[in-house]
């Protein structure tokens, strides 16, 4: 794997853990004696995921991607793989000049479900807010504030 791990997670119901390495999303089963080995791989640039949440009926990854400055929907196959993002989202916003020397562009820096399963919240460094998608499960997309629902 990459050098860095930055977040691990254990799937809710297929014994898999998924980490998150400087640009993937990695699979990997845990044998009887704890040793990890890995099973596949989501070969994206992700762009340094710094977190990720796997959804409550195991088959979509939320993550966000601090260096690339987006939120990305990845798939979890049958075996418990990875596939390649179904969706992402770009963060840009004009950033306050006041703070440059610390945010030089959006860094989402974490994704949480609320715990309907319909909304994503996503933390960002760089833009100074939390952005929130309506996410569709069975699609694994995500809707912006244009294309959103109105109401909570």
């Amino acid at each position: 794997t990459d050098a860095h791990v930055g977040w691990i997670q254990r799937h809710p119901t297929n014994g898999c853990i998924y980490l998150a390495s400087n640009s993937k999303i990695h699979a990997a089963t845990v044998d009887a004696q704890g040793v990890p080995s890995l099973t596949g791989s989501n070969a994206e640039a992700l762009g340094n995921p710094a977190h990720f949440e796997i959804t409550k009926d195991g088959k979509w990854v939320l993550c966000a991607n601090y260096s690339a400055s987006t939120l990305a929907v990845v798939p979890i196959l049958a075996d418990g793989s990875v596939g390649p993002a179904t969706d992402s989202k770009m963060h840009v916003v004009k950033l306050n000049p006041e703070l440059k020397d610390r945010q030089e562009v959006c860094h989402p820096h974490q994704v949480r479900l609320d715990p309907s399963g319909a909304w994503a919240l996503a933390c960002d460094l760089g833009a100074s807010k939390v952005w929130v998608y309506a996410f569709d499960s069975v699609r694994g997309a995500l809707a912006g504030a244009a294309n959103s629902k109105r109401h909570l």
